[in-house]
């Protein structure tokens, strides 16, 4: 979700890659009993960022017999830090703190633990020796989603429902607005931030006050809890409205149109295969539609009929072009050298 956005931290006992097979070495032999935690910033089933990592550790616990501990609702890194603790105590493989808030504590924690493998997805770090790094292309998110937005409105106004001004959902609506003009040059997104990621009564007034000054669509960038206001108030004033992390369409059937979110299993799965293995590295992952860490909703169920076939193809070609790069997208600030 970098803002809710939250950040990506997976911890695992061992010492960047060449002391990978020391500390794992019990799990060398395959990933069955493989133990990892995840630590989550909001409710395991928001809806968006944290349901996405809820959903992909526990398939990928499922299909290769390891063992999960989820905590949720977590945000504040003081409150973190005994979760942290108490993990590492119990050596587990992997943790994975999935919240940018906790960027500065793994810092922290990879220097007096250096036996200990973290990845971090966060704004504008770098792999270390015992840091890795993995984040999603926000540019992408943005672009996909205004795309179908400009093309479903009538009067060519989107109104961007964002969270915050964090580096995240900022690079989402950069996106959002190439997408837009790519569909339709004569478009305009205008945008606005409720500044909470819990409350969805601040979504549902953003939003609101975004039709208020002529959006016929919706696109609601903040990937967290408040987001869900907004996606409701869309079903109330039947708007079509577009969303990002998650598959949203069931909080106004026939109103979300379509999401971009984001896919965490293969990652995850090849990870922990490759810590169990003795074979991991330190890397940047970035999650786009090219390596599948990003995937768009398909077009089905009510909202469907909002999507005339014309658009489906054409999106549904625009997504193909994205993910073979064919669609040039400025390089990310957030994480320089990725889109």
């Amino acid at each position: 979700m970098s803002g809710r956005r939250l950040v990506v931290v997976l911890a695992t006992v061992a010492l960047a890659a060449t002391f990978v097979g020391v500390a794992t070495g019990s799990t060398r032999g395959g990933t069955q009993g493989f133990r990892f935690g995840v630590i989550l910033p909001t409710s395991s089933t928001d809806l968006n960022w944290s349901q996405t990592m809820t959903v992909a550790s526990r398939s990928v616990a499922k299909q290769l017999g390891a063992k999960l501990s989820l905590t949720d609702k977590v945000f504040d890194p003081t409150q973190a830090r005994p979760l942290f603790d108490q993990l590492l105590s119990q050596n587990v493989g992997l943790i994975f703190a999935h919240s940018f808030s906790f960027a500065q504590l793994v810092k922290e924690l990879a220097r007096k633990n250096p036996s200990t493998i973290f990845i971090v997805s966060a704004d504008g770090e770098k792999p270390t020796k015992n840091i890795s790094v993995s984040t999603y292309s926000y540019l992408e998110m943005g672009y996909s989603q205004c795309w179908l937005a400009a093309k479903i409105s009538k009067s060519g106004i989107i109104g961007n429902v964002g969270a915050a001004k964090a580096p995240y959902n900022t690079e989402t609506n950069q996106g959002c607005r190439l997408g837009a003009k790519a569909a339709n040059a004569k478009a305009k997104v205008i945008e606005a931030y409720t500044n909470d990621f819990v409350d969805q009564q601040k979504g549902r007034e953003v939003g609101q006050s975004l039709l208020d000054q002529g959006a016929d669509t919706l696109f609601v960038s903040g990937g967290t809890d408040s987001s869900l206001g907004a996606l409701a108030l869309c079903g109330q004033q039947k708007v079509p409205c577009f969303s990002t992390a998650y598959d949203n369409r069931s909080v106004a059937p026939a109103y979300v149109v379509s999401s971009t979110y984001n896919d965490w299993s293969p990652w995850l799965k090849k990870t922990i295969t490759q810590i169990a293995a003795g074979k991991y590295k330190t890397f940047t992952y970035d999650g786009t539609f090219g390596n599948g860490g990003l995937k768009a909703t398909p077009l089905t169920g009510p909202s469907a009929k909002l999507v005339p076939q014309s658009v489906r193809t054409g999106f549904a070609a625009m997504l193909k072009r994205l993910g073979a790069g064919a669609i040039k997208l400025p390089t990310s600030k957030s994480h320089p050298g990725y889109r």
